[in-house]
């Protein structure tokens, strides 16, 4: 919007010539690189995270007849199988 509005004679200080254009393309595209950086990162940490394996407690029927009885089990999975 500011370059535009830079573009504008009767309220540029440059007389409509686009003098923020590079230093401000400059600064966005710096910006966005910085992003994508931290995206690829983050989705790194986040695909390492979900594969992490935990233990988790489940219910095992054990016995027979009336004698079963619920004991807790633990399994190993990933996270991302929970």
């Amino acid at each position: 919007m500011l370059l535009f509005m830079e573009l504008y004679k009767p309220i540029s200080d440059s007389g409509g010539a686009p003098l923020l254009a590079l230093p401000l393309g400059f600064v966005v595209f710096v910006s966005l690189m910085k992003d994508i950086y931290e995206d690829v990162l983050r989705h790194r940490q986040d695909k390492d995270e979900n594969n992490r394996k935990v233990q988790v407690v489940s219910k095992k029927k054990v016995g027979k007849g009336k004698d079963k009885k619920e004991v807790p089990e633990f399994k190993t999975k990933a996270w991302k199988q929970i």
